[in-house]
């Protein structure tokens, strides 16, 4: 009996080879899949301008909306501030008169005694610089474009008479119009203070001709915040100074507050706005790579993410990161230029 031999139904071999690549691709394509998902929650920077562990600022400050300044008073608190270690931003309003014309064709000039309030200052042992109010109190809205133009311009030259260069503008009664800011960045100010209802961030207000402007809008709120800025009043009335001392005292002991001037909060700022950054995920192998320029020693770079974190790389040494709710951050150096981010993700 002669031998059988086994019998395939043509293309069957064709068949097998066919299905074992369809399988392999399947098989890769999950593997791949799987592979790029591990990063799937979105990763966001920032630059802070609040040093170390703080995720706000607050400036203390002391307005005079009159010339009729208590100099005693005054030194009872910039004493009291010295002695919790917190800086104060003072603004004086340089003239009494509130004539818009008089004043408009009068000599710049303060209408107080400017030796006074510095050895006030140097007695006290603060930490103080000073801005201006408004250059006499009258309510800016009521005023065209051109008059509040010429009233800082005005304040900038009285003050500049005795030596002080101004910087940060507190308009009367914390009224303002666009013409206000618009004319503050015309003469050149760095910072006003405005109502702070719906923000507590420092920003560029929009410019007429588009862009930013150069000059930025500082929050002033009753409420207070731990977040963003916040400018904070101690009251001048009244003689008793256990609120004083209270408010001061609290103040030191809140960490999660930068206390700083207005010109500091101001240089800071823009210190952070200056550094450039890009953020490259890789996704296959769960790291992200930070380049950047323009860090300075103590800059912070704040990560917003739910993604933990198994470590981080800058040039070939740890850097340490700290955890925030919603992220963490980590403090840069002038030299620094690249981190490496490994990412803490199931498989």
């Amino acid at each position: 009996m002669k031998g059988t031999k086994n019998i395939q139904a043509p293309g069957g071999r064709k068949s097998w080879l066919v299905l074992s690549l369809l399988l392999i691709a399947v098989v890769a394509f999950i593997i791949l899949a799987r592979t790029q998902s591990r990063v799937k929650e979105e990763v966001t920077i920032e630059f802070s301008p609040y040093p170390g562990e703080a995720m706000g600022a607050v400036a203390v400050a002391l307005y005079y909306d009159s010339p009729d300044i208590d100099y005693l008073k005054m030194g009872e608190i910039l004493g009291r501030a010295a002695q919790q270690g917190i800086p104060v931003t003072l603004f004086f309003t340089p003239r009494g008169e509130t004539d818009i014309a008089t004043l408009l064709s009068e000599e710049p000039r303060l209408d107080f005694d400017i030796g006074e309030v510095l050895r006030v200052i140097n007695a006290s042992g603060a930490r103080a610089e000073i801005g201006t109010g408004g250059y006499a109190d009258i309510p800016y809205p009521t005023l065209t474009y051109r008059q509040q133009e010429e009233l800082m311009r005005l304040a900038k030259q009285a003050w500049k008479k005795e030596g002080i260069s101004v910087t940060a503008f507190l308009p009367p009664s914390l009224q303002v119009t666009y013409d206000t800011i618009l004319a503050a960045e015309n003469n050149k100010m760095k910072d006003v203070i405005i109502p702070g209802e719906n923000s507590s961030s420092p920003l560029h207000p929009k410019a007429v001709v588009g862009g930013l402007m150069n000059v930025i809008l500082l929050p002033y709120s009753k409420e207070g915040t731990d977040q963003g800025v916040n400018i904070v009043f101690i009251s001048l009335s009244g003689d008793d100074y256990s609120e004083v001392d209270k408010a001061l005292f609290d103040l030191r002991n809140d960490r999660s507050v930068w206390k700083a001037t207005v010109s500091e909060i101001d240089e800071r700022v823009r210190d952070a706005e200056a550094i450039g950054a890009t953020l490259v995920t890789d996704p296959s192998k769960a790291s992200s790579i930070l380049t950047f320029n323009g860090a300075k020693d103590g800059s912070k770079a704040v990560f917003r993410t739910v993604l933990g974190v198994k470590g981080i790389l800058m040039g070939n040494e740890t850097r340490e990161f700290h955890r925030i709710e919603g992220g963490f951050y980590i403090l840069l150096n002038s030299s620094d230029r690249q981190a490496s981010i490994e990412w803490d993700i199931e498989d």
